[in-house]
């Protein structure tokens, strides 16, 4: 796509710092900082646009319809994302999303390599014990129906994890996996306290974004975390065209 300009969106201070370091020295990429949902729009004037990991963080249905403004007829909205397995109750909502992020999280639950000298603080000891012990459970639970008990275990840990107050300054590389498991705990509880996370199943944003004049052409489950089907929940890539 070397002959198209490129304008790059994102609200976050420090994502934007990486942003526009990765990018300073490419002159066809513009970078913004600022909400999808805020930018002017100029109707029409869009070939592509491509959304990783963000459908779901602000209000879908505004999302779908200013990219749809955006997009010129015949354009693509192209978007990877997480998404859960259908669901017909809030209950069940709440249960098929904890599967989906405990399932992400429990391959990451490995023992800590056996070595003559450990540089972990007994902080991050701590941290990573707790996660190996609680998040298997959590699983277990969430996997037998038990939403109400695993979303304890979850919350509890959550609380426990956010005192160690751990930034990318660690002192093992390792640590990194923990903290990706902290980061999708944090996901997980937002997802069932905030309607801002939108999380939803692919069939639903599909009849969304049809009601935006998006037509979904293309559709992928390229991970799955629960069930065998490209409509249950995992991380999807989909394509939609303005119609």
């Amino acid at each position: 796509m070397t002959e198209f300009s490129m304008l790059a969106i994102e609200p976050s201070d420090v994502a934007f710092q990486y942003l526009t370091d990765y990018f300073k020295t490419d002159p066809k990429i513009t970078c913004i900082r600022e909400d999808f949902l805020r930018v002017p729009v100029e109707p029409g004037t869009v070939d592509y646009i491509m959304s990783t990991g963000a459908s779901h963080h602000s209000h879908t249905d505004g999302f779908l319809q200013r990219s749809a403004q955006w997009l010129q007829r015949g354009g693509y909205w192209l978007i990877a994302d997480e998404m859960i397995s259908p669901f017909e109750t809030r209950k069940e909502r709440h249960l098929n999303l904890l599967r989906h992020h405990l399932a992400y999280m429990a391959p990451l639950c490995f023992p800590w390599p056996t070595t003559d000298i450990d540089n972990r603080t007994p902080a991050e000891q701590e941290f990573v014990a707790d996660f190996n012990n609680t998040v298997p459970q959590a699983k277990f639970l969430a996997d037998n129906g038990d939403a109400d008990e695993a979303e304890r275990l979850c919350r509890e840990l959550l609380s426990r994890t956010e005192r160690h107050g751990f930034t990318t300054k660690v002192s093992e590389p390792q640590l990194a996996f923990w903290r990706l498991q902290w980061l999708e705990l944090q996901a997980l509880v937002a997802g069932l306290d905030y309607e801002v996370e939108q999380k939803t199943h692919p069939q639903h944003l599909i009849k969304m974004a049809e009601g935006a004049g998006l037509k979904c052409v293309a559709h992928e489950r390229v991970y799955g975390t629960v069930g065998l089907t490209d409509d249950c929940a995992g991380t999807h890539v989909m394509a939609f065209q303005k119609i």
